[in-house]
């Protein structure tokens, strides 16, 4: 699993919520937590800024 679930968690935001603030649908998060779906380079920067995280955090398998 990818550190986003985690990183996800600790801001207390839902799949659906962290979806919503970097414009993709809930489905979208839970294929890149779970390693279903390749996650892109435009994601994730959108992802780090949103969770206020470092880029290479996320991509941290834990």
């Amino acid at each position: 699993m990818f550190s986003l679930k985690l990183a996800r968690i600790k801001k207390n935001l839902t799949q659906k919520q962290l979806a919503e603030l970097v414009g993709v649908s809930s489905s979208t998060i839970n294929r890149i937590e779970t390693g279903k779906q390749v996650l892109k380079l435009d994601m994730l920067s959108k992802l780090a800024e949103v969770l206020e995280i470092q880029v290479n955090e996320l991509l941290e398998v834990k």
